[in-house]
């Protein structure tokens, strides 16, 4: 008979890693469940009597609440099954139109910087002989046209003098002035006054962030799941000998709480698939090293 012995009595804590990565700091226990499910076997003749049951599945789930939650953490999680918001440049496509008579005598468009850090106004001075509209909180960017211009020929004046601004860049085909911001982020649209010139933003300015969304809906968790490693504080990273680990682990973002009096936490859930080619029948859950 097996002798007790209180060296088999453990206060273990967890470094937790997903991919390789050290998740930082958690809150509270982990828990780590599994659940055999299974299908009874009866026979008519001996009615509700048990006579066997048929193992249909083995479900391996760890909750884990993460006790820091930078960025950097945020979109490690959050990635694995929702979207990044990619961080892109505004774009503004501007069709220019002929100046007939000076009809384009101080008219202008607004325009603005990333993040509207500055905000502008494009204006056409006919001539050299136009009074600048000077709209209140805007800076001006003048542009050159002689009366009776073609538009391809106002486009190439107004998209230069766009481009000699350090906030922007410009391409110019025909009478289209494209404009691309030079940083990237959101920016305030921009809108034509009075130059009857049709301004389309092609592209909105954005910022990268993480954040919930639909692109990976209906599509395998196998192919964004990766190695899980529960690893004992009390012992050297390269002693494996009681480690928990699971080879394909999808992390679930279940809540994160914000709070006045408390630090802020991350709750996951990680559901565990089997790896089909991991030998000797443990495709779950391993416990130690070489098991």
């Amino acid at each position: 008979m097996a002798q007790s012995s209180v060296a088999n009595i453990k206060v273990e804590p967890m470094i937790v890693y997903w991919d390789g990565k050290d998740l930082g700091f958690t809150d509270g226990d982990l828990s780590l469940s599994t659940e055999k499910t299974m299908t009874d076997v009866t026979a008519h003749q001996r009615g509700t009597q048990l006579l066997d049951g048929i193992i249909t599945g083995t479900n391996v789930e760890l909750t884990v609440t993460l006790k820091e939650t930078s960025a950097a953490q945020v979109e490690d999680m959050v990635l694995a099954g929702t979207s990044k918001q990619v961080a892109l440049a505004e774009v503004t496509e501007v069709t220019c139109v002929d100046d007939l008579a000076g009809s384009l005598d101080a008219k202008y468009f607004t325009l603005n910087s990333a993040k509207d850090v500055v905000k502008y106004y494009v204006w056409a001075n006919v001539d050299a002989s136009s009074v600048d509209p000077a709209p209140i909180g805007l800076t001006g960017i003048e542009y050159a046209v002689t009366s009776g211009d073609a538009a391809s020929v106002v486009a190439a004046s107004m998209g230069a003098a766009v481009a000699a601004e350090a906030d922007f860049g410009t391409s110019i085909i025909g009478a289209v002035v494209t404009i691309t911001n030079a940083v990237i982020g959101g920016t305030t649209d921009s809108v034509d006054v009075n130059s009857g010139f049709t301004i389309c933003v092609t592209q909105d300015g954005t910022i990268a962030a993480a954040g919930l969304g639909t692109d990976q809906q209906f599509l395998n968790i196998s192919a964004f799941s990766k190695l899980l490693r529960l690893h004992p504080v009390v012992l050297d990273d390269s002693d494996e000998s009681r480690d928990v680990s699971c080879p394909l682990a999808y992390p679930l973002l279940n809540s994160i709480t914000y709070s006045g009096e408390n630090p802020e936490t991350m709750e996951i859930s990680f559901k565990i698939l089997p790896k089909e080619s991991a030998g000797g029948g443990v495709q779950l859950i391993k416990f130690g090293e070489g098991k």
